[in-house]
């Protein structure tokens, strides 16, 4: 799993970190600091918050008494410009680094427990997290990291956040269509921002250094990460290294999960070149790797003749560089243009052979991604009007390859676990254009379009291609109610592009399978011998994109002094109607007799699974958010519920979570010390549960409630201790429409310290 250069990677952080923090001086770089930390003219200090840098820039923390940010809180995925939360007719959840460091998480599910309507579906092993929003997952959620665009996606396996929690400086998630400022993906977007020197950076402003350590009991597992950062003239660096490893995780049933434990190591650099107050650079390089030991399948529990036991790696580089430019006093020019190219490889090594000698086997799954964002922001005088416009064009491409070193792996009849990836590639082109204008002092009037293209085409096994074009328009107002409440509301038409694998997938989808199948139609019944059972993947090039019409209204209250503290809060209702909705079935079915299996003579039954488009789909839902803080004390409140129904066959619809509330409440009764504690009540899923489901008596996860505690401490202005406990009672419950138990109780502590 490891590569050479990380052996060196620690000497060489310390010996770079000492070298330039002794020529380095605190009255150098002063421009720098004054953006970076918002005090520089507003010409370029709007500019510095793009989306490469998604959420407002963050004070490194030094004590518990550097309390989250309430109201007035930024964000960029929502227009691609500077706004705050509460002028936007978007629905964005933002988790700061305090809120990150709170909750020390293993993955992106531990960072999105309390954000309504979104869930990590697909089982208790980090791989197998595959995140949802209102309701749909995969292709239909846009993942981006520092700006570049994540479109890992592999099956039951694979993930598309390979990142370091500890390298993170904040998300933002936008729940609901984001078509006409990024293209596919229908039910939100999520951007990842990573640190900058300037959250690491000293008071002197030219070193830094950041050390935590983290430990949780349930799955044993040590977390460890150096972040360090050194400032010059005209340049900041940071460089940042860290690991993990973990044992198998304990259900909350009491049981070990088998082959759970995963190592991870990761490490980033990054450098911002401020030549002087209109230019700023940042180049930036990731990188990620993890090994487990489990499932071929990590979502089902155990192993079988269908999910073999294997030894899984995944390697990801990402590499990203960012131009911006603000001339001064000219309104016209805000340019704002990222490069970048990540690589992510999945390798998996078969050790053991239930069925047809897989000993031996390995398969891999690699996809490259490069991609170009462009887009400017210019403010020009219509009039009497004052627009805010935003234009741009994104190109990006992909290419994708599958390796299986097994020969027949994708004959009909031959034994196997999963199919590989199609060899394939796809290119894709968009332009956009967003106005923004007030039209009254109270109302405001948003309005977007984008079009985009993609041609998508096999390269291996046969000439099948793809070619598809879309128009998103948008249309937002926010109307001003009340000094503190407005009235916001949106509709957007958006669509989310098929991928490689649901347009090209092919071979066996898991081998024969003696006697009884787990999937599909019972095989005819036989006079003598036994059964057995194969399903069979069929490519669709024929796929067409899904698309929707999306509608929001919500209301926004927000007030600096309310019963003595600051509070905001958001009141939203959304609406979908879509059209080709992508789901698979099987479409054919053939039987062999006699068949020579592997007990002797019997029959063999295949059905052939392929990717389709379902006519027409509904999801709707309520969101509601309010937090509070006054100082001493703080709340924060979250409740969603989604329904989702296929309007033409009037089942429900699958990966809809339960109707949930959470509820945090803290108390801070010094500057050093917080203490806190939350409780989340699920009602449990109501979604379709069906024959091809892989829950008890076909019955769907039930209701929980889950509680949890933590507590901060800060001996000293540079030292911060953490602790808390997650699944306080210890439930055992269950989530996902997997036959598994969610993690049961999980104490965590960590340990940071700052020079």
């Amino acid at each position: 799993m490891s590569h050479p250069y990380k052996n060196l990677f620690l000497p060489l952080f310390a010996i770079f970190l000492f070298s330039f923090s002794s020529s380095a001086h605190p009255q150098e770089l002063e421009l720098a600091r004054l953006v970076l930390n918002d005090e520089a003219p507003l010409v370029f200090s709007e500019l510095t918050t793009t989306i490469v840098d998604a959420t407002p820039s963050v004070s490194p923390t030094r004590t518990v008494a550097d309390t989250p940010v309430v109201i007035r809180q930024t964000t960029t995925i929502a227009t691609r410009t500077t706004e705050e939360v509460s002028e936007v007719p978007v629905t964005v959840g933002i988790i700061g680094e305090n809120e990150i460091f709170r909750l020390a998480p293993l993955s992106f599910d531990d960072l999105t427990r309390f954000e309504p309507n979104v869930e990590s579906l697909g089982g208790s092993r980090y791989l197998a997290e595959q995140v949802t929003i209102r309701g749909e997952g995969g292709n239909a959620v846009t993942v981006r990291i520092d700006g570049a665009r994540q479109n890992f996606v592999s099956g039951h396996t694979g993930q598309r956040f390979f990142v370091e929690p500890d390298f993170l400086s904040g998300v933002e998630i936008l729940r609901g269509a984001g078509s006409f400022l990024y293209g596919s993906g229908s039910a939100g977007v999520i951007n990842l921002s990573t640190l900058d020197p300037a959250d690491v950076l000293n008071e002197e402003g030219n070193f830094g250094l950041r050390i935590r350590n983290q430990y949780h009991t349930n799955s044993d597992e040590w977390a460890h990460s150096i972040v360090g950062a050194v400032a010059g003239e005209g340049v900041e660096v940071l460089l940042a290294t860290s690991q993990r490893d973990g044992d198998n995780i304990t259900l909350s049933d009491g049981v070990g999960l088998p082959f759970s434990g995963i190592e991870r190591e990761s490490s980033m650099a990054k450098m911002i070149l401020i030549p002087n107050s209109e230019h700023r650079i940042e180049l930036s390089f990731t990188d990620y790797s993890s090994f487990d030991e489990g499932g071929a399948n990590p979502q089902v529990t155990g192993l079988s003749s269908t999910n073999e036991f294997v030894g899984r790696e995944v390697d990801y580089q990402q590499f990203v560089a960012n131009y911006q430019y603000a001339p001064i006093d000219n309104d016209l020019i805000r340019l704002n243009a990222t490069f970048y190219h990540n690589e992510t490889t999945q390798d998996r090594g078969y050790t053991g052979a239930f069925v047809g000698g897989n000993t031996g086997r390995r398969n891999t799954h690699s996809l490259d991604v490069t991609g170009i964002d462009f887009s400017n922001s210019s403010q020009i005088q219509i009039g009497n009007r004052e627009h805010e416009i935003v234009f741009g064009l994104e190109y990006f491409s992909e290419n994708q390859n599958g390796e299986e070193t097994r020969a027949l792996f994708f004959v009909p009849g031959a034994p196997g676990n999963a199919s590989g990836r199609p060899d394939a590639e796809a290119d894709h082109f968009a332009l956009f254009l967003t106005d923004e204008v007030d039209l009254t002092d109270e109302l405001t009037l948003f309005a977007g379009l984008r079009y985009d293209t993609d041609n998508t085409l096999q390269t291996a096994g046969g000439a099948l291609s793809q070619s598809d074009s879309g128009l998103s328009p948008n249309i937002g107002f926010d109307l001003d109610l009340t000094e503190n409440l407005s009235l916001q509301g949106r509709y957007s038409r958006a669509f989310t592009e098929p991928t490689l694998n649901d347009l090209y997938q092919s071979g066996s989808h898991f081998g024969i399978v003696p006697n009884t199948p787990f999937f599909g139609p019972q095989p005819p019944p036989v006079f003598f011998g036994p059964n057995y059972y194969e399903e069979f993947f069929l490519p669709n090039p024929g796929l067409v994109a899904e698309t929707s019409d999306n509608f929001e209204l919500a209301l926004f209250f927000e007030d600096e002094d309310f019963h003595g503290g600051a509070a905001v809060g958001r009141l939203t209702g959304f609406y979908k109607t879509g059209k080709n909705t992508f789901d698979t079935e099987i479409v054919n079915s053939a039987n062999t007799f006699p068949f020579a299996g592997f007990a002797g003579p019997g029959t063999l039954t295949q059905d052939f699974r392929q990717s389709v488009n379902r006519a027409e789909t509904e999801i709707y839902g309520v969101e509601f958010t309010f937090d509070y803080d006054a100082d001493v004390w703080f709340a924060s409140l979250a409740a969603g519920a989604v329904r989702g129904i296929d309007t033409s066959t009037g089942n429900k619809l699958n990966e809809t979570p339960g109707d949930q509330v959470s509820l945090t409440l803290g108390s801070r009764p010094t500057e050093k010390t917080e203490l806190g504690i939350y409780g989340i009540w699920n009602r449990g899923r109501t979604d379709r549960v069906g024959a091809d489901s892989f829950t008890a008596n076909n019955q769907p996860p039930k209701g929980y409630d889950i509680y949890g505690l933590f507590a901060s401490f800060a001996p000293t202005d540079k030292w911060t201790l953490r602790l808390g406990v997650d699944n306080l009672f210890d439930l055992n419950y269950q989530r996902t429409s997997l036959l598994q138990p969610e993690p049961g109780r999980n104490v965590f502590f960590s340990s940071t310290l700052y020079w």
